[in-house]
């Protein structure tokens, strides 16, 4: 093998090589990128989800505080024929159903990031992110659904002139509808909350 041919075949060896180093380095280059990329959506994400359930956590209170202003109800139509006591029974109906639409719709915004969290986040951690949305959607059906049944039966009670025989499920209705600070509703909010925190925290560190 001539003298040219050896320089040709090293030459050839070396433009090998350095394809094969280039790519090499490519390929960690893309696999960094993707990583940083994929630690940066996790963080923005996860931010995302608790400032989502910081708010829904304090629109809980805001719903559930017991006192109402005039200024709250001051949009309803009202029926001119009903009675004074039936008047005041819906003035606070419409309050308590006017504070449900915010809270209704930051937790639609907590499911639609929930979802992104299950595909983005580690398994268990978007388990606990799904966990945590089904207790708060929970506490939003039974906080809704209490004040439905409690005002409507209050009403029927005030044309009536008659109250209905189980008052204890009323009481138990009230409990829901207003915070009594610390109580049992208050507490599987904030332990929804808490789960939330726990699967997010590492990635906002």
């Amino acid at each position: 093998m001539s003298v040219e041919q050896i320089a040709s075949l090293v030459s050839d060896i070396l433009v090998g090589l350095s394809a094969i180093i280039v790519a090499g380095l490519a390929i960690y280059g893309v696999k960094t990128w993707r990583k940083e990329l994929t630690g940066r959506a996790r963080f923005e994400l996860a931010r995302k989800i608790m400032l989502l359930t910081l708010k829904v956590e304090d629109t809980f209170k805001g719903v559930r505080f017991p006192i109402t202003s005039s200024q709250e109800w001051s949009t309803r139509h009202r029926d001119e024929k009903a009675s004074e006591k039936e008047q005041q029974v819906l003035d606070e109906w419409y309050a308590k159903a006017e504070r449900l639409k915010p809270l209704a719709e930051s937790l639609r915004e907590l499911r639609e990031a929930g979802w992104e969290a299950e595909v983005l986040l580690e398994d268990a951690d978007g388990e606990d992110v799904r966990a945590a949305i089904k207790s708060f959607m929970e506490s939003w059906g039974n906080l809704s659904s209490a004040i439905s049944h409690y005002f409507d039966t209050r009403r029927h009670e005030v044309r009536s002139g008659d109250m209905i025989r189980d008052q204890d499920f009323m009481r138990e209705l009230s409990k829901i509808i207003y915070s009594a600070g610390n109580d049992d509703f208050e507490k599987k909010v904030s332990a929804a909350k808490d789960k939330m925190s726990a699967a997010l925290k590492k990635y906002v560190k």
